[in-house]
Parts: C-alpha cells; structure tokens; sequence
C-alpha cells in the first residue's frame, strides 16, 4: 500500500485590491427571502468575493428562487471582475401597484459612506416609467450630498417592444437594463432573472470615461442574448430593435460574422442631446467632481489675501488654488480619462462681500467612436 500527501490548490482566498475608488458598487435586491447571513435589522453587507457570498448563504443550489438568482447575478458580476467590492442589500418584493421605498436605497448610500459609484437596482417587479423619476429622485439628493452616483435599474418587463418609455430632461444619472441571458443552462424557474451581475462587472470594470459597449474590451459571455420578457435578440428586426435604442434601452446585441455579445449601448435616460446621455459622461464628471471637492475641501474657512492697491484677490493666492484645482484633473488627463480641462477664477470676485469664491472648471471628455463609417470602392490607380 502507497502513502501520500496531497495539495490542493484553491483559489480567491484573498481579496484582489481596487486601484481606487471608482469600482466601488452596490447591488439592491427586491425579493421575498433573506439568505441565512441576513436578517430583517441586518439587510446590507459588504461583499469582496464570490467566497464570502457563499459565506453568506447565497449559493447555486438555495432551493429559493430569488437566492439562487441573486447568486447567479453575484458570480457573473465577479466573473467579469474579479476585484469587485459590493455592497449587497436585500429589501423585501413591493407589489406591482407599490412605489419603491426610496429611504432603502439611500439607507444602501449612508452604510457605505458614499463610497458608491454606482448601483444596480435587481427588481422582479414589473416596469413602470414612474419608477425613473423615483430613482432619479434619489441620485439627486445624494449628489447635493456629494454623494454622487449612476444608477442602472433592471425591472421584470411583460413586453420590451411596448414598455413606455422614461426619457426625460434631467435623468442622467438612471439608465434602465433589459436585457438577459435566455439560454437553458442558466435559466431559474419562477423568477425574471435579467442581467443585473453582468450590468454589475462591466461598468464596475470599466474606467469612468470607456463604453460598456466597447466590443474589444467587454464580451458580456451571454449564452443566448435575448432580453427580460424571453425573447431572443435574434429574433426582434431592424425596425423593433431601433425602436428599442431610441427609447435609449440597454440590451445585449451580437454582430454578424463576430463572436461574443455586447452592449448596445451605455444609455442614460436623459435626452440624446444632453452633455450627460451615457455612463460614461456621468462617471467622469462625478470622478472629476469627488476629486476636486476634496482637494479644495481643506481650503473651506480659509483667509483669502486681498491686493490692497487693487481691492482684488491677490494674484498668487488665485494661482495657489488654481493649483489646487489642477491636481486631480491632471492626473485624470494623464490616465486617459480627460481630454483637457481648464480651471478659472475671476480675481474681480467681491470676496469681502460674498465671502465666496467660485471657481470655473471646464471639463472636455474623452469622445466614444460609437459608430464607424467605411467607405470603399474599387479604383483603376492608387
């Protein structure tokens, strides 16, 4: 008889760290259970990997439904990053007639002390147009809070191609998610599962100035890419899928002739020609907002010099906080995420009136080549 010693070696026992803040995420779901890590006073929970979901009674195997699709959504959103940090509340399932409780989800924002960039909203509750309002309701009083953050909402919908659609002025920092994977292998009986994980990784991913729907950088790994109501992305034509895009609805789409499935698109439901209509827009200008607040913070209370010649603000103390002001934006055009900005202060300012001084930043972003044009022919020379 032969003695041995074997090893395994197992993997995610330590949590992958975030370069900074800008992944730092939050997923609400809206069901009737509580996974046995939960309670009904201890609804939220910080999550690092897909170790401590589990850790958490969330698992493949739960015999509830809800759990075992909150578990689908959590391993898809670490297969797609591994170095996720999450916040997880669960609240219980309105009835289709009831508004959202908004106070949960700002409960969500305060237990994380505004570290959230942005928040996928899990909901097997039937769309309704005047849910976007709501939320948008909610991302506005936590920007004024200097809390700011995108929101993707990912309802049940009976019918994709007769939704109402929720655009409108001012919503941008909401987008709505109908799409799903519809393939058998991961299908969970009793529950509209959509593709909140999925939604979750990618933009969690994603540096704040890239596209979701950048196909070289994110496959979604869908199986069979079709939307909430069961439908195929296959099966919807030109006209349905158009249809869908102008109501500025983000799905997964595949390419004739290219493996793999990808975003439609990274719409906010904004209006098309807001300087805010997709993610991306808004999670550069919340970075650049979080990082300048903080350098210009300390200065809050400070004394300001005045020119006693000129009764204006002194040159120096204008170009110290001008200095100030550059020191996050400049890191963010070396990291790709800025084309250019440019800070300015009015030394005409009235400060010993006032006792404010307002500083002018400009931002130019990074542009996304959301549509390429070919043109080729045939020619006798070159």
């Amino acid at each position: 008889m032969s003695t041995s010693i074997k090893i395994t070696r197992e993997n995610g026992g330590i949590r992958t760290t975030l370069a900074n803040n800008d992944g730092v995420s939050a997923l609400v779901a809206y069901m009737d259970s509580l996974p046995s890590g939960f309670t009904a006073s201890d609804r939220i929970k910080e999550i690092a990997s897909l170790d401590e979901v589990k850790s958490l009674g969330i698992t493949a195997d739960a015999t509830d439904s809800h759990i075992k699709a909150l578990y689908y959504h959590l391993r898809e959103a670490f297969r797609i990053n591994p170095a996720l940090r999450v916040y997880v509340a669960i609240y219980e399932l309105a009835e289709d007639d009831a508004e959202y409780d908004m106070e949960e989800i700002a409960k969500v924002l305060d237990f994380a002390g505004g570290e959230v960039r942005q928040m996928v909203i899990w909901s097997p509750k039937e769309y309704k147009k005047t849910d976007i309002a709501l939320l948008q309701e909610v991302a506005t009083k936590a920007e004024n809070e200097d809390k700011p953050l995108s929101i993707i909402y990912c309802p049940a919908v009976t019918d994709v191609l007769t939704m109402e659609s929720g655009v409108a002025k001012g919503n941008k920092n909401v987008s709505v998610c109908i799409g799903e994977d519809i393939d058998e292998s991961v299908k969970i009986d009793g529950v509209t599962k959509t593709m909140a994980g999925i939604i979750l990784g990618l933009v969690s991913s994603a540096k704040v100035n890239e596209s979701i729907a950048w196909v070289r950088k994110f496959d979604t790994g869908m199986y069979k890419p079709g939307f909430v109501d069961g439908k195929a992305f296959k099966d919807l034509t030109v006209t349905q899928i158009t249809k869908l895009e102008a109501n500025r609805l983000i799905f997964v789409k595949t390419f004739a002739g290219y493996s793999g499935s990808y975003i439609s698109d990274s719409y906010t439901m904004d209006e098309a020609t807001s300087d805010y209509n997709a993610i991306e827009r808004v999670r550069t200008m919340d970075k650049a907002a979080r990082g300048v607040r903080n350098y210009l913070l300390p200065f809050v209370g400070s004394p300001v010099e005045i020119d006693a010649e000129t009764g204006k603000i002194d040159a120096a103390t204008i170009e110290m906080w001008k200095n100030e002001g550059n020191r996050f934006l400049e890191q963010m055009e070396r990291d790709g995420e800025l084309s250019g900005f440019e800070v300015y202060i009015d030394s005409e300012q009235n400060i010993l009136s006032t006792s404010t001084i307002e500083v002018v930043i400009r931002n130019v972003p990074m542009g996304v080549a959301r549509n390429i044009l070919i043109k080729m022919s045939y020619t006798e020379v070159l």
